[in-house]
């Protein structure tokens, strides 16, 4: 169950109370959209006009994202009128530095990641008590929002293409050192509605797994990541993740795209962390019987639990994958 400020956890003789520092993400929603950088420009409008607010050089327009420590703004650039993305984090609404640290992470990482396949990082910095970084905008938006929008699966080649690109991307990244440990479709945008490119993006738990256990970033027993795309080992072992493990959350991913089902069922009522830790996952031709073989037995390695059984990191999936093509 999810905990709040002021509660209190009893275990056995031993009482701990609950102490959330910082604003949720409820109010992190309403401040940094509010009147402090409000009016903004109208969504189908992205050209500088009068009275529009501005950040460091960029005239804002739509929220076009939020999470839970920045919001993220379509945006113009005064420079040059260049559109980008522009994430936003105040310190007053992020207030302890383990969440500070996660942001600038984001932007160092980003930065060092200079692919055709992950999302660019122009610029970074701060104005006043605004925290910002510019990123490339890609009008395409998610992978998540072009899935509910079709309201099907996608097709098996389009699927393939698209997990491809991403693959080729989060390779690059592993070849670099880093792992991502959140991949999800909302974090698989899309350059254009044509769907020509994939981008990844939202490296903010991203983490050098050739230090990982040494950075002291993240407390043991700790888990991040997103729940339904979440791989065994993010919950019983989260510091020593390895590139396998994003390997599970892509593959999750391209699963979700074949069937728009997870691979494993998580029943209404039942705790997500119980079915991810003792609920195997379901073979994916059993979702669709019309897949066919050798792609579904790519997809099935790729989200198998055993990690020695698993594509030890995107290129090999990605080879792999082409393969079965």
């Amino acid at each position: 169950m999810d905990v709040k400020d002021g509660d209190t956890i009893r275990v056995g003789a031993t009482v701990f109370t609950v102490r959330v520092e910082g604003a949720p993400a409820a109010a992190l929603s309403a401040e940094v959209g509010s009147s402090a950088l409000l009016p903004m420009v109208p969504e189908n409008d992205a050209r500088p006009t009068a009275g529009a607010s501005r950040v460091a050089g960029y005239v804002l327009g739509p929220v076009v994202g939020r999470g839970g420590m920045g919001v993220v703004h379509r945006a113009t650039r005064l420079s040059d009128g260049l559109t980008v993305a522009l994430k936003l984090m105040r310190p007053e609404v992020v207030v302890d530095a383990h969440s500070r640290e996660i942001f600038d992470r984001e932007i160092a990482v980003t930065e060092s990641l200079r692919h055709p396949n992950v999302v660019t990082l122009y610029a970074h910095g701060s104005e006043g008590d605004v925290f910002y970084f510019a990123m490339e905008y890609c009008a395409g938006g998610s992978l998540a929002s072009v899935l509910l929008g079709r309201g099907r699966p996608m097709e098996a080649a389009l699927s393939v293409r698209l997990a491809l690109q991403a693959l080729t991307g989060l390779a690059f990244a592993h070849e670099k050192g880093f792992i991502h440990r959140d991949i999800k479709p909302e974090n698989i945008l899309l350059v254009d509605d044509e769907m020509s490119v994939v981008k990844l993006t939202d490296f903010g738990l991203a983490k050098s797994f050739q230090q990982a256990g040494l950075s002291g970033m993240t407390a043991t027993g700790t888990a991040a990541g997103t729940l339904q795309f979440m791989p065994r080992e993010q919950l019983t072992n989260f510091r020593m993740l390895r590139p396998a493990s994003d390997v599970w959350s892509m593959g999750a991913t391209l699963y979700h795209m074949l069937t728009l089902r997870y691979p494993r069922d998580f029943p209404p009522g039942k705790d997500a962390l119980e079915v991810i830790l003792s609920s195997p996952v379901v073979p994916v031709r059993e979702r669709d019987p019309s897949l066919p073989a050798a792609l579904a037995e790519v997809v099935d390695r790729a989200v198998v639990d055993h990690l020695s059984r698993r594509y030890a990191t995107g290129g090999e999936f990605r080879d792999a994958l082409k393969s079965a093509l």
